[in-house]
């Protein structure tokens, strides 16, 4: 019940967060994150969690007193997404688009101990998507943690963009067959470490702790605006319903920011959906009429 509280209030800020950068202009080439989409906190861990750091706490540059044996911590720095923890994240009004090598780096607070020289990681899987309905994720090795962020230390003096020696864990849409992403889905997944302690990276200290993101850097962003908001004029939205006025047959799914289809309705004429019942947060709107297709996002707060 306390997770679901506070997962409520935080989609509640981020929508405030969205409604008040509506007139943000599209980005150019290198761009940090600006934009969360939704944040389900895990359990154990809530540093940086309060709106007192969140969602600033992530944007921008990593932290430049992070090294290699110097992790950041502050909570206006860090945001621990705790145990089984998701955010999902990207750059308002823009696209980032598959470019050379990697297309976007996150950076988390891994760092190495100088005693031992052994990496303390606390690894989560990423996946990407266009649409915000269909995501692709990035495969990765549990034991080497390969394909996962949240394992290579971060130089925080070093060019986040542009500097081999800045650290960060890179991914390139690329590798997915994809050309263009607007959002970018990290989950935590740092009890992988702690189920052998034969594992490479074992910490007993993860199973408390979990993924704590520090900056996501995009190196490859798109001029434009990004078309997956394509808003039709059958249909307005309000607070606490969806209005639906097509003389064509129509069909309408609506999803949430995970990707899950929580209505579908196929109709005519005057159609009315009642959002009372749906919780504080960013939907997804997709409207089928003949074989075009149209996409909206929809806030409900």
């Amino acid at each position: 019940m306390f997770k679901h509280t506070l997962t409520y209030k935080f989609i509640g800020l981020l929508v405030l967060f969205l409604i008040f950068c509506g007139n943000a202009t599209a980005k150019t080439e290198h761009s940090y994150i600006d934009t969360v989409y939704s944040f389900t906190p895990g359990t154990g861990q809530i540093s940086g969690q309060s709106p007192e750091f969140f969602p600033m706490n992530i944007f921008g540059a990593p932290a430049q007193e992070a090294s290699e044996f110097i992790p950041a911590s502050a909570e206006s720095e860090v945001l621990s997404l705790g145990i089984d923890g998701e955010i999902i994240v990207g750059v308002k009004d823009s696209y980032i688009y598959d470019g050379e090598g990697d297309d976007f780096i996150i950076y988390e607070n891994a760092f190495k101990n100088q005693a031992t020289k052994k990496i303390f990681a606390e690894p989560a899987k990423v996946a990407v998507s266009y649409d915000g309905v269909n995501y692709h994720e990035f495969p990765y090795d549990e034991w080497t943690l390969e394909g996962c962020a949240g394992k290579t230390p971060t130089n925080g003096s070093a060019d986040p963009f542009t500097d081999v020696t800045t650290g960060g864990d890179g991914f390139d849409i690329g590798a997915l067959g994809l050309q263009k992403i607007k959002y970018i889905k990290i989950t935590d997944i740092s009890m992988v470490v702690t189920k052998d302690e034969n594992h490479p990276y074992y910490s007993i200290t993860s199973m408390v702790t979990g993924f704590d993101l520090d900056a996501l850097a995009c190196k490859y962003v798109n001029e434009g605006i990004a078309k997956i908001q394509d808003k039709f004029d059958y249909i307005k939205t309000y607070s606490n319903r969806i209005a639906i006025n097509s003389e064509s047959d129509f069909e309408l799914q609506i999803y949430d920011m995970r990707g899950s289809l929580i209505e579908q309705i196929r109709s005519r004429g005057e159609c009315l959906i009642s959002t009372n019942d749906w919780y504080i947060g960013v939907y997804i709107i997709k409207c089928l009429i003949g074989n075009q297709i149209s996409t909206q996002l929809y806030l409900k707060y």
